[in-house]
C-alpha cells in the first residue's frame, strides 16, 4: 500500500469517528428535548459541547444538562463531553 493511502485511510477513520460522535449527541439531544438539531448547531472542542442555537433552547438544554451528560457518558464513554456551553 502506498504511504499516502495509509495516511488518508487514517484521516478517513478519524472523520467517521467524529461524525458518529456528533450523530450520537444529536440523537440524545432530540431524545431529551424533542428538538431537532443539525450538525452545524454543535461543536466539540477540548471535551466541551458548544451549542449554537436560540437562548431559549439553550435554557432547556441547561435545565436538563445533568441527564444529557449522564446519557452521553454511558453511550460514548471516553469520547463524551464533560460540559455543555
Amino acid at each position: 500500500m502506498n504511504p499516502l493511502e495509509g495516511l488518508l485511510a487514517k484521516f478517513q477513520t478519524l472523520l467517521n469517528s467524529s461524525r458518529d460522535t456528533k450523530k450520537t449527541i444529536l440523537d440524545n439531544l432530540h431524545k431529551h428535548l424533542g428538538i431537532e438539531f443539525q450538525e452545524k448547531d454543535i461543536d466539540i472542542r477540548d471535551g466541551i459541547l458548544y451549542l449554537y442555537s436560540h437562548p431559549s433552547i439553550k435554557n432547556e438544554v441547561f435545565m436538563r444538562k445533568g441527564e444529557i451528560l449522564a446519557d452521553l457518558k454511558t453511550l460514548l464513554d471516553k469520547k463524551s463531553p464533560r460540559d455543555i456551553r
